[in-house]
C-alpha cells in the first residue's frame, strides 16, 4: 500500500495541526490519527531554487480609505473597477471626542467589540430602570448593551436595537442572554452517537469524560432526585433551518478525555422562537438524486448501461405510492476545453432534479440522459474534472433545501483533476481549483447532500496506474459522518459491465428504499436487499457496504423526518454545560458551530479575505514583503501603527478581536512569516487557493436567500438588513 505524507488540516481541534506534524500515511486511509480529519499533501521545500512566497500586492492602501459598506463585493459589479477598502467586521472605536453619546459599551478587554444580548421569552422593555411596564419582546430579539444599574439587587440593562447611539429602554438583566460574538451551536444529527445531556455545572461533565468508562458514569449521572442534569438534545433531529433555535456559546473550557483526546464543554442558553424562524419555510418535497456522470470518450458503454437500469427502476417506480415524490437530475463532465477544445464543455446540467414538476421528472431524466452522447476526443490527461461535474450539481441554482432527502451519485473511471494540474502552456485543467474536502464541506454544510461515488477500474485506468490515486481522492470526498468512513464503492474489473449494472441498480434501489421506509413510518429491519452474486465475492461485498451504508443513512434521514414532522423543539429557555463531542467516541462531533452575520459583516469579512487574497495575487516578492505590505494595510485601515507590526494575521487587527476568544481557532487567520515560511510549495498554493474558495462561499451565502434568519419576530417585519445567515464556522478565514 503506497505511503504519502501529509499534515493536519483540524486547526484549533487537534495538537498535530498545530505542531505542524508531518503524518506518515496511506492513500487509502489519507486522516490523521489523532483526531481523524483529512489531510493536505506535505511536500518537503527544495533546498535551493527560487522561492514560492506568498503574492504581495495590495491595491488597496489609499489616505483616509477607510469605508465601503462591502456590497461591491458580493454584488458581482464589474471587477475592473476599484474596490473599497473594507471596514472590518469590527472596526476600532473612534476617538472619544468624534464620538457620537452615549456609545454601546464595549465587551470587557474589547476595543472593538460591542456588548449585545439576546431576550429570553417573557422580556419587557421598559422605559425606565426598575418599571414592571413596557412592550414584550419576541425571544432572540438583538439588542445593543449601553448602560448597567443595580436597582434593588437586581441588575437593568440600558439597550438599543443598533450601536448607533440610540438607547431605546431598559431590560432586566435576567431576561437576556449575553451573546459574544454571535457564536452559536446546532446539535447535529444524532444518529450514531450518544445523546447529549446538559449539566448544571460543568465539573461534573468533566469527571465524565475523563472517566475509563464514560458510558457507565452518563448512565449513573442520570438517577437520582439530585441528578447534575437539568436538560437534554431532542431524541429526534431539529432541522436549525426548519425549527429555528440558539445555543449561544457564553463560556467553554478545553479538557483531554482518558485516552487524550481533545473535548470543549461548552457552557449554551438555549432559546427557540415559537414561531420557527417567522414561518415562510417552503414544505419541502421528497428526495432528489443527482447523477453526475463522466461523458468522456471511454464512458459511452457504462452511459448506455446506466439508461437501462434506470428505465427499470423507473418501471418499478411508477407502481410505488411514493414513486413521484423521487426527483432525478443528471450532470455530465469532461475535462478542460481550452487543452482540448473539442471536448466542448467542462460540466453540463442535463437535468434540474426540481424542473419540471414531479409529474414529469421520470420522463425528462430519460430524455436528457437519451441525449448524452461521449466527447469526440480525449481529454489531455487521464483524469478529469470530476470536482467541476460536482460543483455544477451543487451549485445554488439548484433547490436542494427544498428536498427532505438529498443525495448525489458520482460515476466515472478516472481520478479527478487537482488544483495542481497544469496544461502544456502552464495553466491549471482543473476548473474549479478545489480538492475533494472542500467539496465535501460544501456538499454536507451548505447543502445537506449525501456523495456516493461509484469508481469503474478498468484496464485504462489500470494502465495509467489512476486507480490507487482515484480511490484515495474519492474516499475524501465521500467521508461521511454518520458512517463513520466513506460512500465509496469501487467496480473492479469493470469492463465487464454486469458489475457496473448490479452497483447502480443496487445504490439506487437502497436508497428508494430507504426513503420509502422514512417516509411510510416503517420500522421494520431490512428496506432492500441486492441480490447476491453467485459468482463475484468482491461484487457482494460493495452490495453488502451499500446495505449497510444506507441502512445508517436512512436512520438519520429518519431521525430527521420525525424532527420535522413531530412537535419536537428544542426547550424554549434552559442553560447548561455540554460536550461538543460524543463522550463515547471523541472524533464524532456533537454539534455544528455557526457564525451568524448580518449582510453587511459579511460583506465586510468578504472585501477583508479579498485583500489577502489580492496580496496572494499581485506579485513575486517575498514572503517578508507580503507581510510588509499587510502591515502597511492595516496601518492605514485602523491607525493603529503599534498593532500593524503585529506578526500573525489575525494579531494584524483585520479580523483579530472578532476571532480572539472564539472556542475554535482559524486557520488562514493564524498565519505568520515563520509558518508560511515552513511550507511546501503545494502547501502554499493550497493556502492560497483555501482563501480563494471561502470568499466563493460567502458570495454563495449572500444570495441565498432561504438561509436568511429574522431573529426576534416574524420575516416579514424584519428588514433585510437585519438578518443574519448561519455561516459555519470552518467558512471563516
Amino acid at each position: 500500500m503506497a505511503k504519502k505524507a501529509g499534515r493536519c488540516k483540524n486547526y484549533g481541534g487537534c495538537a498535530k495541526a498545530e505542531q505542524r506534524a508531518i503524518i506518515d500515511a496511506d492513500e487509502f486511509n489519507f486522516v490523521c490519527p489523532e483526531c481523524g480529519s483529512g489531510l493536505s499533501d506535505y511536500v518537503p521545500p527544495k533546498p535551493t531554487g527560487p522561492n514560492w512566497p506568498l503574492l504581495v500586492g495590495l491595491g488597496l492602501v489609499a489616505a483616509g480609505a477607510v469605508g465601503g459598506t462591502g456590497y461591491w463585493l458580493l454584488s458581482g459589479k464589474d471587477k475592473s473597477e476599484a474596490a473599497p477598502v473594507p471596514t472590518p467586521i469590527v472596526a476600532n472605536p473612534l476617538p472619544a471626542s468624534a464620538r457620537c453619546v452615549p456609545q454601546p459599551l464595549l465587551l470587557p478587554g474589547k476595543r472593538s467589540l460591542y456588548e449585545r444580548v439576546l431576550t429570553r421569552p417573557g422580556a419587557v422593555l421598559a422605559a425606565q430602570p426598575g418599571s414592571g411596564q413596557g412592550e414584550a419582546q419576541a425571544p432572540l430579539t438583538r439588542f445593543y448593551v449601553y448602560q448597567r444599574q443595580t436597582l434593588g439587587g437586581e441588575e437593568w440593562l440600558q439597550v438599543g436595537g443598533s450601536a448607533e447611539c440610540k438607547p431605546e429602554g431598559w431590560l432586566r438583566g435576567a431576561s437576556a442572554v449575553a451573546w459574544k460574538q454571535q457564536i452559536t451551536v446546532v446539535f447535529d444529527n444524532p444518529a450514531g452517537r450518544e445523546r447529549v445531556w446538559l449539566f448544571k455545572d460543568d465539573a461534573v461533565l468533566e469527571r465524565i469524560a475523563k472517566s475509563a468508562d464514560p458510558g457507565a458514569a452518563l448512565v449513573a449521572a442520570q438517577g437520582g432526585s439530585d441528578a447534575p442534569i437539568v436538560s437534554a438534545e431532542p431524541k429526534n433531529y431539529i432541522d436549525f433551518n426548519q425549527k429555528f433555535y440558539l445555543l449561544p456559546i457564553t463560556d467553554f473550557r478545553e479538557i483531554r478525555n482518558v485516552t487524550g483526546k481533545p473535548m470543549r464543554l461548552l457552557r449554551v442558553h438555549a432559546i427557540s422562537q415559537k414561531n420557527d424562524g417567522g414561518g415562510g419555510k417552503p414544505e419541502q418535497r421528497g428526495a432528489a438524486v443527482m447523477f453526475v456522470i463522466d461523458s468522456t470518450f471511454s464512458m459511452m458503454r457504462y452511459i448506455d448501461a446506466a439508461k437501462e437500469a434506470m428505465r427499470q427502476i423507473f418501471h418499478q417506480l411508477s407502481e410505488s405510492p411514493v414513486g413521484r415524490e423521487i426527483h432525478f437530475g443528471l450532470v455530465t463532465f469532461r475535462s478542460s476545453t481550452r487543452a482540448v477544445p473539442e471536448l466542448e464543455y467542462v460540466k453540463k446540467l442535463v437535468v434540474d432534479p426540481g424542473l419540471p414538476e414531479s409529474s414529469g421528472n421520470p420522463e425528462a431524466f430519460m430524455a436528457g440522459i437519451e441525449e448524452v452522447k461521449e466527447a469526440r476526443k480525449s481529454s489531455a490527461e487521464f483524469d478529469e474534472d470530476a470536482y467541476a461535474g460536482l460543483m455544477e450539481a451543487l451549485k445554488k441554482d439548484i433547490a436542494w433545501q427544498s428536498y427532505r432527502a438529498k443525495y448525489v451519485i458520482l460515476i466515472t473511471d478516472a481520478g479527478a483533476l487537482n488544483p495542481g494540474d497544469l496544461d502544456r502552456d502552464g495553466q491549471p485543467l482543473s476548473e474549479t481549483g478545489m480538492k475533494a474536502g472542500e467539496i465535501r464541506q460544501i456538499a454536507a454544510q451548505d447543502r445537506n447532500v449525501t456523495l456516493y461515488a461509484i469508481h469503474l477500474k478498468t484496464v485504462g485506468g489500470k494502465k495509467y496506474n489512476d486507480h490507487a490515486k482515484a480511490a484515495a481522492q474519492y474516499r475524501e470526498l465521500t467521508q461521511n459522518l454518520y458512517t463513520k468512513g466513506p460512500l465509496y464503492y469501487p467496480v473492479e474489473n469493470a469492463d465487464n459491465i454486469g458489475g457496473f449494472n448490479g452497483v447502480v441498480d443496487c445504490l439506487t434501489q437502497s436508497i428508494i428504499a430507504h426513503y420509502a421506509k422514512v417516509v411510510s413510518r416503517d420500522q421494520g429491519e431490512s428496506a432492500y436487499h441486492c441480490p447476491p452474486q453467485t459468482d463475484n465475492e468482491e461484487l457482494n461485498r460493495v452490495f453488502r457496504s451499500i446495505e449497510r451504508d444506507t441502512a445508517t443513512l436512512g436512520n438519520a434521514l429518519r431521525l430527521e423526518y420525525l424532527g420535522q414532522t413531530s412537535g419536537d423543539r428544542i426547550p424554549d429557555d434552559f442553560a447548561g454545560w455540554m460536550n461538543d463531542r460524543d463522550l463515547l467516541d471523541p472524533v464524532r462531533p456533537n454539534v455544528e458551530v455557526k457564525v451568524l452575520l448580518s449582510r453587511n459583516e459579511l460583506s465586510n469579512l468578504a472585501l477583508t479575505v479579498k485583500a489577502i487574497l489580492d496580496a496572494a495575487r499581485a506579485g513575486q516578492k517575498s514572503t517578508g514583503e507580503f507581510f510588509n505590505v499587510l502591515k502597511q494595510y492595516v496601518s492605514a485601515l485602523t491607525r493603529d501603527p503599534d498593532r500593524a507590526q503585529k506578526l500573525s494575521l489575525a494579531e494584524m487587527g483585520l479580523l483579530g478581536e472578532y476571532l480572539e476568544g472564539l472556542p475554535y481557532q482559524s486557520h488562514v487567520m493564524s498565519m505568520t512569516p515563520e509558518r508560511w515560511a515552513g511550507l511546501g510549495p503545494t502547501e502554499q498554493d493550497d493556502f492560497i487557493r483555501e482563501v480563494e474558495n471561502k470568499l466563493e462561499r460567502y458570495k454563495d451565502y449572500e444570495s441565498d436567500n432561504r438561509r436568511w434568519i429574522a431573529l426576534g419576530g416574524p420575516d416579514p417585519a424584519v428588514e433585510d438588513g437585519d438578518k443574519v445567515y448561519p455561516v459555519p464556522l470552518d467558512a471563516l478565514p
